[in-house]
């Protein structure tokens, strides 16, 4: 039979139960042969029974025209403050008016107030790491961040942030790692961070930085991961960074580095375990050779570059404690280790 509703389909069960306990009981007092198999059909009717009511008060008072309303509007707000961001390389030929305005990495894409007041309480909140990404945040926001506080990391990435943010930032002397990538800062801002002691991590990709950061890079003494994607740092840049022995993961995806750059990078940082140099179409065959060497490596990616797949295969072939990281979801933005 086929119920219309779920009420109907308990109330039959509720029957079914009723009258299979009925007869059990029935044939036991009238001194008939006690059968285990109507008492165990009993037990598992009634026990379907109860569990079909719990289910049905469950969905009704969760799921009530009130409660779907509610729902609905924090769906609305997270969606919101959540809505993911479109890649800055997907927006460069298109004009501003084709891209949602909910969705462009500029100072529109958030509402000023709802991004000061979610900001605001992520302060308050003492977090050891801060998430503003994509926020309509400016730099005199970050003047609330108190110098005292317990923050280690800042994710400022996809916000109106320029080197005056750069310069507040710099007096938090206990952050450890700042990602701000896609945003307006310039190699004048890099230079303000160099007094950060404890700084070991900056994510910097898509922005407008050049070979004069990496003069300041080296100045910040525990730096150890630098993410310098879609930038125009090339092997000059590389070589200023010599002095950083420490290094374990640098990010030169879509740069102007070439084999020279791997050749430095496997020679002036024995440390270093996770290389990402996808698509320079100046990395060749010639760089396996150099990353040969290099006994810290752990991770390396080479997508996109002028080799062919057969050397690839055969140098992870050579090398099998080297993973290749194949997938763009790697290991990037918010992977903050403490020191």
């Amino acid at each position: 039979k086929r119920f219309q509703t779920a009420d109907e389909f308990l109330q039959a069960l509720s029957r079914q139960g009723n009258e299979a306990v009925s007869t059990a009981a029935t044939e036991t007092s009238a001194g008939s042969k006690f059968d285990y198999k109507f008492v165990a059909i009993a037990a598992g009717l009634v026990l379907v029974l109860i569990a079909g009511v719990v289910v049905s008060v469950f969905l009704k008072s969760d799921f009530s025209p009130d409660s779907k309303s509610d729902f609905k509007s924090e769906k609305t707000a997270a969606e919101k403050v959540l809505q993911p961001t479109i890649p800055l390389d997907q927006q460069k030929n298109a004009p501003p008016s084709t891209v949602p305005a909910a969705k462009r990495t500029d100072l529109n894409r958030y509402d000023r107030d709802v991004s000061k007041a979610i900001f605001m309480q992520r302060i308050d909140s003492s977090s050891l790491i801060i998430n503003a990404s994509g926020f309509d945040l400016r730099d005199e926001d970050l003047k609330n961040l108190r110098q005292d506080a317990r923050l280690q990391a800042i994710v400022i990435s996809d916000t109106g942030i320029t080197d005056s943010g750069l310069a507040i930032l710099a007096e938090l002397k206990n952050l450890l790692c700042i990602s701000a990538n896609r945003t307006k800062i310039s190699d004048a801002g890099i230079a303000k961070l160099t007094g950060m002691p404890k700084l070991h991590t900056l994510h910097l990709s898509e922005t407008r930085l050049t070979d004069a950061c990496t003069g300041s890079l080296a100045r910040i003494v525990n730096l150890r991961e630098v993410d310098l994607c879609d930038t125009t740092v090339s092997d000059k840049g590389i070589d200023k960074l010599a002095r950083l022995k420490q290094m374990k993961s640098i990010h030169v995806n879509r740069t102007l580095v070439t084999d020279r750059g791997i050749e430095a990078i496997v020679k002036n940082f024995p440390a270093l375990e996770e290389l990402h140099a996808r698509s320079n179409p100046g990395i060749t065959a010639k760089s396996l050779k150099y990353l040969g060497n290099a006994h810290s490596l752990r991770r390396l990616t080479l997508s996109g570059c002028p080799i062919s797949a057969t050397e690839m295969r055969n140098f992870f072939a050579r090398h099998p404690q080297i993973k290749e990281v194949a997938s763009v979801q790697e290991k990037m933005f918010l992977d903050f280790i403490a020191p």
